[in-house]
């Protein structure tokens, strides 16, 4: 059996108060005691020990979104006019890729996610990245078969197809629409309570707002140039959230994606269902799509957990650049409550806070180890999320 006791200036367990020169006991690959150092050696007095000094160590990081199917397109996409523009462009450059040309891009784009500190990720695929052991021995993934279809006549068919595909390839993934823009009322509808946890991109752009609000405009236009436009279709002159909430869709299994453009209104439906949303702040960025009103989401007191989207929309996928980016351009923040969205709460958001998220008695042993020359006296949080350490290790 594989014992160890782990030692450092800080723990950081995030289901509780850091603990100065603390550390934890593992066995066997699972955490047995979070504690302070001299608990640990009296508790555990056989247990070798790795001390690894003057250093923080965190859970390992959790990318709640992220399309590593994706991987294959970056830094293709340029000279866009807006966010439909930009998925046309995607959607181009997707139509005359072979499939099996995306698998090496993404195993390298998984590699330096992993590299950057993170266990586990909720990757995005249209299909093709179904196969549940892809990235066996790099990272663990949630897997969402994500689907579309504006035609609300076809909803069944492509629910009942999708599941098929799903079944036969890999039954543990979770079958979610695209987004409001894209997929039908009654698609939306009939995957409503079907998968656990589920997710949505929802109120990433004015153009989606504007869409559901009039029933015009760019996305529109983008549908009929697809040949999918659906003539009878009415909007229901809403906002992406309320339109979600009044499908009944809204829960507490939901990962909302973006939540660029909301209203207070929005905010309080959000709260009330008890949905997560996912933070994509460089990739928002890139699109153009506008800065997420991050907080706000915290002064509601709702749930947030941090995503790197693709690298077709982001310049890498390293989760310690993303959190520094929110870290810099978001001052009000925390860095104690930055932290929990990267690791904790992104774990609950995509069901899987019995194994990732914190460092706590039961849960894997899968951990961050940042470094520096000298010791840590205070503020450990703040020491990773500014990035003052000079060395990474991933455990």
């Amino acid at each position: 059996m594989q014992k160890k006791i782990y030692l450092a200036d800080w723990i950081l367990p995030v289901s509780s108060s850091p603990i100065p020169f603390g550390g934890f006991a593992v066995e066997d690959g699972r955490i047995l005691q979070v504690a302070g150092a001299d608990s640990l050696l009296k508790n555990f007095p056989s247990f070798p020990i790795k001390n690894f000094g003057h250093a923080v160590i965190a859970p390992s990081w959790v990318n709640a979104h992220c399309h590593l199917e994706l991987s294959a397109f970056a830094g293709m996409i340029t000279g866009f006019d807006d966010f439909p523009d930009w998925i046309r462009q995607l959607l181009a450059l997707r139509g005359k890729t072979n499939p099996e040309a995306l698998i090496e891009p993404a195993l390298k784009a998984a590699g330096e996610l992993a590299a950057s500190g993170c266990v586990l990720t909720g990757d995005i695929t249209n299909g093709d990245f179904l196969t549940p052991d892809l990235f066996s021995g790099l990272l663990e993934r949630v897997v969402f078969y994500e689907i579309l279809g504006f035609d609300p006549a076809r909803a069944g068919t492509i629910l009942k197809e999708a599941q098929a595909r799903r079944d036969a390839e890999n039954p543990m993934a979770q079958i979610v629409p695209h987004a409001p823009y894209s997929t039908s009322a009654p698609l939306i509808q009939k995957l409503s309570g079907t998968s656990s946890p589920t997710s949505i991109h929802l109120a990433e752009s004015k153009q989606e707002s504007e869409f559901l609000l009039t029933g015009s405009g760019r996305f529109k236009e983008f549908l009929q140039e697809r040949g999918v436009w659906n003539e009878p279709w009415q909007p229901p002159g809403q906002s992406p959230v309320a339109y979600l909430s009044d499908l009944d869709c809204l829960g507490k299994d939901q990962l909302l994606v973006h939540g660029v453009h909301v209203a207070q209104q929005d905010l309080t439906l959000i709260k009330e269902s008890g949905a997560s949303v996912c933070v994509c702040v460089r990739s928002n960025a890139q699109t153009g799509v506008g800065k997420m009103p991050v907080m706000k989401y915290l002064v509601n007191d709702i749930p947030l957990c941090v995503g790197t989207d693709s690298l077709a929309s982001n310049v890498d996928l390293d989760m310690n650049n993303e959190i520094y980016y929110l870290y810099n351009r978001n001052n009000q923040i925390d860095p104690a409550e930055l932290i929990r969205m990267a690791t904790l709460n992104g774990a609950d958001a995509l069901g899987q806070s019995e194994n990732y998220g914190a460092l706590k008695a039961g849960l894997k042993s899968r951990f961050n180890v940042f470094s520096v020359n000298h010791k840590i006296e205070k503020e450990p949080e703040r020491f990773i999320v500014s990035k003052s350490w000079s060395s990474l290790k991933c455990f």
